[in-house]
């Protein structure tokens, strides 16, 4: 797996050790993180509604990360959140997201193991 991918995974993977949620679209993308063994509190949009995720994470954490698709939902869910999380006074951060989209050219984060995989082989 090339230095780029290892580093990534594991930056996320310290920031989940330290406590910082992970917010995913659904149970799919909660799985895929799992399997590419990342461990950590992962929250799903798909369990509850948006303004109660952000209100149950805003009364333990300053920071939450947001790993929402790059399709048209992704992208609307992830503006809404940065929004709400900023009226609550916790870090949006939207880094990984970023880093994921650019290194691994993902768009459904329920892909991240076959491109894992895919990085692997390489």
């Amino acid at each position: 797996m090339n230095e780029k991918v290892t580093k990534l995974l594991s930056d996320l993977q310290l920031d989940m050790d330290e406590g910082i949620p992970v917010v995913v679209e659904g149970k799919n993308d909660r799985s895929a993180l799992r399997q590419s063994g990342l461990d950590g509190l992962v929250l799903t949009l798909s369990s509850t509604s948006m303004n109660e995720l952000v209100e149950k994470i805003a009364c333990s954490c300053r920071e939450a990360i947001i790993l929402t698709d790059f399709d048209s939902f992704g992208e609307k869910a992830a503006k809404k959140l940065k929004d709400l999380f900023f009226n609550e006074a916790v870090r949006p951060n939207l880094s990984y997201r970023k880093r994921f989209r650019k290194i691994l050219g993902l768009v459904h984060f329920e892909d991240l193991p076959s491109l894992l995989s895919q990085e692997k082989n390489k």
